[in-house]
This record gives structure tokens, sequence and C-alpha cells, in this order.
């Protein structure tokens, strides 16, 4: 879709050079997470959960695990500062959406000491590859680079605004300081010890970094590259033509009208000049704080917006209002289809497959008796439609 050469975009762009391609901003996001989780450390904890997830996915490792659940939740109600979470089981790594693998990893940091005490009790079964495969994974569980990771893994939802991420870079020794000591008190609880790797002299395939104590150690090696990672891939993937829709924010929010330049000049032919542009938004602009009216996006502009009144600002709302931001809420159909055309339906007519689609997608739209039984009726057929 996006080659240079021969995709999609490319050809709607020889014929149309004002089209602007636009990444999904919803994959762009969900990218901008997964791709900076190649750090090696991320990248292996969540082979981990995975595993974890794996190992307790049967019948009676399961039952065996939510008897521990439950006797955990118990001693957590009784403290104030205990945990208080309603998920009853761990949940698999989703491989493409990051909102459900975040699940997984936020249940992972929540129930790890249930998990711990779980897998040692497990290793006393008499069943050698249960045994085996739990100490296999309560060593890893046991190691500093995981619970690290863990904890960074566990933060980094409620930080993806690109400026708090690059507070949080700016001030990455004060606010790795408070998970550090976070991530101490939760170890010594199950007898963890937070401790630098073993370090050699000549070291490339993993970090090397020289540091006197664990804190400075794992916030050089881990905290800081995951970071700079995301801020990296969000800067990457949504600065594409970042001036050319700053731009378009002049004609909703009263902002710097510098960015208005790079816009004009790209829509040329659908505008006048740059001068008339300017005032044709200032006066746009008096117009809506004497009316006192805020639009919340470009639909609401342009249904208040006179054509006649403001023509280049009517031009830019109606391309702002086309512009695609998102493709999620289109692939739903794709999502529908899995549970409306089954193997029982296999010779469903694309009449009949349209109109249950529309019906599964469209929840809200209610539909009455009475609308269905005039459709039907309105439909010759050879006897009388009658109740």
């Amino acid at each position: 879709m996006s080659g240079k050469f021969n995709g999609v975009a490319t050809l709607i762009k020889n014929k149309y050079p004002t089209a602007l391609y636009i990444h999904c901003s919803s994959h762009n996001l969900n990218l901008s997470i997964s791709y900076s989780c190649n750090l090696p450390q991320i990248r292996n904890t969540m082979g981990t959960i995975e595993s974890i997830y794996l190992f307790f996915n049967t019948p009676k490792r399961q039952k065996f695990f939510t008897e521990q659940l439950e006797m955990f939740k118990k001693e957590e109600s009784m403290k104030d500062d205990g945990c208080h979470s309603n998920k009853e089981k761990l949940k698999r790594l989703c491989p493409t959406r990051w909102v459900d693998r975040h699940s997984s990893v936020e249940t992972i940091y929540d129930f790890l000491p249930v998990i711990v005490n779980s897998l040692e009790e497990m290793i006393t079964w008499p069943d050698k590859n249960v045994a085996t495969k739990a100490n296999q994974i309560l060593l890893t569980l046991g190691t500093s680079e995981f619970n690290i990771s863990l904890s960074v893994e566990a933060i980094n939802h409620i930080n993806t605004i690109l400026n708090e991420l690059m507070n949080i870079r700016e001030n990455a020794e004060i606010v790795f300081s408070d998970l550090f000591k976070n991530l101490i008190k939760r170890s010594n609880e199950m007898d963890i010890e937070i401790k630098i790797p073993r370090l050699a002299k000549r070291q490339k395939h993993r970090n090397n970094f020289s540091s006197e104590n664990p804190e400075d150690y794992f916030r050089v090696s881990i905290f800081i590259p995951f970071i700079d990672s995301i801020i990296q891939q969000l800067n990457d993937r949504f600065n594409n033509h970042k001036e050319i829709i700053s731009g378009f924010q002049v004609l909703i929010n009263s902002c710097a009208k510098s960015d208005l330049h790079h816009l004009v000049k790209y829509y040329q032919e659908d505008v006048e000049s740059y001068e008339k542009v300017v005032s044709e938004v200032d006066l746009w602009h008096r117009y809506l704080n004497t009316k006192n009216i805020k639009p919340q996006n470009a639909l609401d502009a342009l249904l208040i917006c006179n054509q006649d009144f403001y023509p280049n600002i009517y031009n830019l709302l109606h391309i702002l209002a086309v512009l695609p931001v998102t493709s999620c809420e289109s692939e739903r159909s794709f999502s529908s289809l899995k549970r409306i055309k089954t193997y029982l339906r296999n010779s469903t007519s694309e009449t009949r497959l349209n109109g249950l689609a529309v019906l599964n997608i469209h929840r809200e739209v209610p539909v009455t008796e009475d609308e269905v039984i005039e459709v039907l009726a309105s439909i010759k057929r050879r006897l009388d439609f009658s109740l």
C-alpha cells in the first residue's frame, strides 16, 4: 500500500499530487510501542510471560493457581496498599494488539508473588516434567533483568504522550529511583535479590555497562534505552506531514499562524493567496469568539462555516474532514465475519451475509418488528405475506 514506486499511495499521488498518505494512527501507536520492545531484555521478558501462561494453561495447574490466588487476595485485602485487582486468571499475550498485550503484562505484574509461590510448590510435585519446567521458569523469574523489565513495561501505558515521555527522559534518574524502590520492596517479599549480572571485559552480544550499584546499571541498560526507543518510534511514525497537519489546527483553535504558511503552500490550487487566507482566518476567529462557538472537530466547524463568506476556510475544512485518522472501525467488519460466516452458514448468500454483517456491526441501531414486516411485505411473493 505505501510503496514508493508501485504502491497504491504512489499511484494515487501521481494522479492527485495533493493527496496525503496517512497511516492509521491507532496502528502507528501500536507499532511504536511494539518496536520499542525489541530491546533484548524487554523481548526476553515477553517470551517469559508467554511461557508462564502456557505452563499454567492446564486444568490441574490452573485450579492450583486459582486456589493460591484466592488466598493471596484475602491477605492483600487486609492491607491498605495491597493488590486489589479484579482479575481471576492469567491472560495470554496478543501477538498484534498492544492493548491486549498490556493487560497480560499488568496481570503478571500484579500476581507475580502468586506465580512464584505456585511454582515453588510445583517443584515438589511427583510429575518430573512439571517440576522441571516449574524450576526453569522460577529461575528466570528470579533474575534481575526480568523484574526490572517487567516493572518498566507495567508503567508505560500512562506515558503514551510524547511530551510526557520527554519529561520522563529528562528526569530519568528521579523516575527510575522511585520505580526501583518499589521493585526492591516487592523483591524482598519474594526473596529475590536484585543484583548486577556478571560482566566481562570483552562482550559484544549484551549490555556490559560498568556501574557501582544495581540501580545505576539497570537505569542505563534498560530504562533509558526503552524510553529513548519509544520517543524515536513516535517521532518517526507521527512526524509525517506534521507541518501540513498542524496548519489545520488554526482553523479550529486560535493557535500560531506560522504553521498556516505550509498548509496554504501545499494546497495553493484549492485556496487563494496566503494574505487572503490569513485575513479570512482572522475574521473566522472573530466570528467564533463573538458567537461563543467552540467547534470540537472539523465536522462541527464545517457545519457552521458559511461558504460564501469564508470560501478558503470552507475548502480547507472540507479537506480536513475527509483526511483519514484510523482504519480500526472499518476493520471491524473483518472481525465480525468470523462470527457470522461459520461452517454452519457456509452457503449464505451475499445479500443475507451483508445484512447479518450490518446488524452485527451497527448494534446500536434499533430494529423493530414492524420495520421487518414492512420490508418483507413490500417484496413481491407468490403467496401473500400475512401473520
